[in-house]
């Protein structure tokens, strides 16, 4: 006898196509309401990094500048989830979505990294 649900071991479901399958056995179908899939989003992100240095006056006086500080800045460097377990594409910031709406389900762009380097020089 053919059974769908041997691997009971996976953690996504076996695709099916608009159509609920329900057995005795192991009672499953696309209309029974569990919790398996509920996802901890919790998350820390390392949201702008900028840092800095200006060099001492007595330096910059020997070339004839004022000033000069050379700094850099960086934007989305990294983010550390427990979502990441199951699927990386999904970024946490955005996996808001309720039964009530679907516009918003944290499939989208995600956050561009974007590294800056700098140099500010005073006459």
């Amino acid at each position: 006898v053919y059974d769908p649900e041997t691997n009971t071991g996976g953690y996504f479901p076996r695709a099916r196509a608009f159509a609920s399958y329900t057995n005795n056995k192991y009672n499953v179908g696309l209309g029974y309401a569990n919790d398996r899939y509920l996802q901890n989003v919790a998350y820390l992100r390392c949201k702008n990094v900028t840092l800095g240095y200006t060099f001492p006056e007595k330096w910059t006086k020997k070339i004839y500048l004022q000033k000069i500080r050379i700094f850099f800045t960086g934007e989305n460097l990294a983010y550390w989830s427990p979502l990441t377990e199951h699927c990386t594409t999904i970024d946490p910031e955005l996996a808001n979505a309720s039964s009530t709406s679907t516009s918003n389900t944290g499939i989208g762009y995600l956050y561009p990294k974007t590294l800056s380097f700098g140099i500010d020089i005073t006459f």
